[in-house]
């Protein structure tokens, strides 16, 4: 259950962060970032689908067999935490190019990428608990 609560919040921070880097994107001081800001874009839609894809798995407990499930979601956990690294580091990145004078990337939601972030760990972290209890589980 704690899962897939913690999916659904990841899934809306992912879309409000896409969303506002949309806006980003049309602003004039963050016309020079425009790729990096697409490449952001881009990570964010994967990753709504990826949470998505796990909430599926989550909600209707779709296993094909203990252990084929317990591997695939393994690897789904070796994704996550591989592209959050590299989601964290296109956020720095981001951070440290852009203006300071640029008001709408200054204002608050540029700390949503940051509590994303946050958020994004604490659930593949919570994800990681659950999945070596399973392990411990089927192993017995």
């Amino acid at each position: 259950m704690i899962t897939i609560l913690m999916t659904m919040i990841v899934i809306f921070l992912l879309y409000y962060v896409y969303k506002y880097l949309n806006e980003l994107e049309n602003v004039e001081c963050a016309i020079r970032y425009r790729k990096d800001i697409e490449t952001l874009k881009i990570q964010e839609m994967f990753l709504i689908i990826l949470n998505v894809f796990t909430l599926l798995v989550s909600i209707f407990d779709i296993k094909i067999t203990e252990k084929l499930s317990l591997w695939v979601m393994i690897l789904l956990f070796m994704f996550n935490m591989i592209f959050l690294l590299v989601f964290i580091i296109n956020v720095y990145k981001l951070y440290n190019k852009m203006p300071k004078n640029c008001d709408k990337f200054n204002k608050y939601p540029r700390y949503i990428l940051y509590v994303q972030s946050l958020v994004y760990l604490i659930a593949v972290l919570l994800m990681s608990k659950i999945m070596l209890l399973n392990f411990i589980l089927y192993k017995r």
